[in-house]
């Protein structure tokens, strides 16, 4: 319940699908889907889209390098703005 204190503290909400997904496995869940559903969808808008192709990869850096150091906050941050991400997309 730290994560959702956490979260409610930065005026933001926290779905993560499924009862037993924690706060990593949301992140690496919204990062898959970036990697399989969004890229691709940029790669295919050509020369164009390559901006937005690398502005998504560089999320998923920034999302992998929280998991790395372990900073819950950032963690939540950056889970935000993959979900947006992915809420724009649909």
């Amino acid at each position: 319940m730290l994560v959702t204190g956490l979260v409610k503290m930065m005026g933001q909400s926290l779905t993560l699908k499924g009862a037993g997904m924690n706060l990593i496995e949301a992140i690496q869940d919204r990062c898959n889907f970036i990697r399989k559903q969004i890229i691709p969808a940029y790669i295919a808008i050509g020369l164009n889209g390559s901006i937005g192709k690398i502005l998504l990869e560089n999320d998923i850096k920034q999302a992998e390098a929280a998991i790395a150091s372990g900073d819950v906050t950032r963690m939540i941050s950056i889970l935000a703005s993959l979900r947006e991400t992915c809420e724009r997309a649909q």
